[in-house]
């Protein structure tokens, strides 16, 4: 690595000192993760979507379905 030098990092209620390569792989760590917690949330709210809509799926086919076997009558003789 050719930047290894120290730096510290002053957050308001305490001072870090490190190396750059190790805030920089904290950073990128934390940036994953806060990713993959959005990515997850997303996939379980469409999940869920998904799970709604094919009970309203099944549904509407078995009405169908109910609606094929009834015999046509003509009640208008």
């Amino acid at each position: 690595m050719l930047n290894t030098s120290v730096i510290e990092i002053d957050l308001y209620l305490h001072k870090y000192s490190a190396p750059i390569p190790l805030f920089l792989f904290i950073s990128f760590l934390i940036g994953s993760f806060l990713a993959l917690l959005f990515f997850l949330s997303s996939y379980i709210r469409h999940k869920h979507e998904a799970r709604g809509l094919r009970k309203i799926l099944k549904v509407k086919e078995d009405e169908i379905d109910s609606l094929r076997k009834n015999p046509l009558r003509d009640d208008h003789e």
